[in-house]
């Protein structure tokens, strides 16, 4: 004889389905499972105030009953067979979990009651089966809902990162841009610590800025073991996330100095690496918003969502980090470029060489002293390099003139604002220096040129310019005199304060007079570096 099995040894989904039936039908039921065609096993034998004769409870059934098992099996749904002629069988199929064998209900009941018994088995196993599927629904339902969540959360903080990394400061590197983003990146993925690897002596990794949990150093990861980690992981990381949750099993040296978990992203563009995020040992306690079960390997375990997002936020500050850098190359070649013109200009009179940057200079200064911010005081140091730039135009004749100029002659001078307005108007990333080129032989009371502003028409940045140069010609050598003292100097321009100069921009320029003279003593000329051969590369096509 061969004993029915344990109930514990089947699927829940099977015993639930058997229950509901055997409360639907008020009948003992017997339970078989398919073992193979036409061979079947006794899982569960009828117990009951009756027993079923039909079934033999060793575990061998008759031709009547195989049948009707078979017949249940291949159509999946409850049908009956007369095995007396007042006596009916009602075959079930069972639900189950998908790791069983087919396993079918069998209740006998009286023949007028057959057909009932067939539909409603049918009726009960229909409305399991609708359970099943409301309750799979809704745990799609909420894995797509937490699903949305995540993405709508990651998209809020990238969101959030990409606005505070705008372009306001040229001057920030690549340390400062991790420096604020990173304490944000360790909180939404859960990491311990997050740690900024670039590659130092002879390329090997080395930790520059981290990140932890906590204030406490002791209580992190030490820098050698992450920058040893990233060494050995860097290959596999320069282009994609590399993730191992796995580490603690394969290096022991790591799990000796506490790393459960490693992830590393490349910081890169496609042109260039800044070097890696390191992120060391989930720790799902700490972590912003609970990851996706989509997504989630386990709860101290990096997965797809924390490395996408920190391959998202690295790509995010490699690509800031590279505009600021080509912003700052343009800037750079922007600056070369004004100087090419300013030296092409001194190249014309030995007497004004190094005046258009001491101008510069002062006006700087000056500026400083009036609340320019620092973005503003580049800007007007490039003003003042440019601002006499239309005395190219002028002759060299009258330039050099070794006398005073005459009333022709000064005409053509006083020409000089308009040709550098006119040469530097197509340049539209210096439009900003139009005003102070145009306008900074204006004077207050309305008598100076070109076109005879007065007061607050005339630009701050010219009104600066305007005490800038003509401190720095009065105290220069010209052609035609030596060049006045400091002080006569600052006579004639306190006299001339609200009359000639802006009195603002006076009081300003008195305030920083240490400056302006120790730039004005300090100053030196570079000179042009002489030609040593051809000029043979590089060439256009290299």
């Amino acid at each position: 004889m061969t004993p029915p099995i344990a109930e514990e040894l089947l699927a829940p989904a099977t015993l639930r389905a058997h229950a509901a039936l055997h409360a639907a039908l008020e009948r003992p039921l017997e339970l078989w499972e398919r073992q193979a065609p036409r061979q079947w096993r006794l899982c569960i034998a009828a117990v009951g105030d009756e027993r079923d004769e039909h079934i033999d409870v060793a575990g061998q059934c008759d031709q009547r009953l195989v049948s009707l098992l078979e017949r249940a099996h291949a159509t999946g749904r409850p049908c009956r067979a007369t095995i007396a002629h007042d006596r009916v069988a009602v075959a079930a199929p069972l639900l189950n979990d998908g790791t069983e064998p087919t396993t079918i209900a069998v209740a006998e009941v009286d023949a007028v009651n057959g057909l009932y018994a067939e539909r409603l088995s049918d009726s009960v196993l229909r409305e399991l089966r609708q359970q099943d599927e409301v309750e799979w629904l809704r745990d799609e339902n909420f894995v797509f809902s937490q699903q949305v969540t995540d993405d709508f959360e990651e998209l809020t903080y990238l969101r959030l990162m990409a606005t505070q990394l705008v372009v306001k400061d040229t001057s920030l590197n690549i340390f400062q841009l991790v420096d604020q983003s990173i304490h944000g990146l360790r909180q939404m993925i859960g990491a311990e610590s997050i740690y900024f690897v670039r590659p130092g002596v002879n390329e090997r990794p080395q930790v520059v800025t981290s990140c932890c949990h906590s204030p406490d150093a002791s209580e992190c990861v030490d820098h050698g073991t992450v920058a040893r980690l990233a060494n050995v992981h860097c290959d596999r990381a320069a282009l994609a996330p590399c993730v191992r949750n796995d580490i603690r099993d394969t290096d022991p040296a790591a799990r000796s100095a506490g790393v459960r978990q490693f992830l590393m992203v490349p910081i890169c563009t496609g042109t260039r690496s800044f070097g890696w995020f390191v992120a060391i040992n989930r720790n799902s306690a700490g972590r912003q918003w609970p990851p996706s079960p989509l997504l989630q390997l386990g709860q101290d375990e990096f997965g797809t969502w924390e490395a996408s997002l920190l391959n998202a936020a690295a790509t995010l500050v490699a690509s800031h980090a590279a505009n600021l850098d080509l912003i700052r190359e343009k800037e750079h070649l922007l600056t070369n470029m004004v100087r090419t013109l300013v030296s092409a200009l001194d190249s014309k009179d030995a007497y004004t060489r190094g005046h258009s940057e001491r101008v510069a200079l002062f006006s700087k200064r000056i500026a400083e002293n009036l609340g320019y911010d620092d973005a503003a005081t580049e800007k007007l140091y490039l003003s003042g390099l440019l601002h006499d730039v239309g005395k190219i135009g002028v002759s060299d004749a009258v330039l050099r003139k070794p006398d005073r100029l005459t009333e022709e002659e000064f005409a053509e001078i006083k020409r000089h604002p308009d040709e550098g307005w006119g040469i530097l108007l197509e340049l539209e990333q210096l439009r900003y220096v139009l005003p102070g080129v145009l306008h900074h032989h204006e004077q207050v009371n309305g008598t100076g040129y070109p076109d005879g502003l007065k007061g607050v028409e005339i630009p701050l940045d010219a009104r600066i310019m305007a005490v800038a140069d003509a401190y720095d010609a009065m105290t220069s050598d010209r052609a035609y005199r030596k060049g006045m003292p400091h002080e006569k100097a600052m006579e004639i321009i306190q006299s001339g304060s609200g009359t000639q100069w802006d009195a603002q921009c006076v009081e300003a320029f008195l305030g920083v007079i240490d400056d302006i003279q120790a730039i004005r003593y300090g100053y030196s000329q570079e000179e042009r570096p002489a030609r040593k051969g051809a000029a043979l590369t590089p060439t256009c096509q290299s």
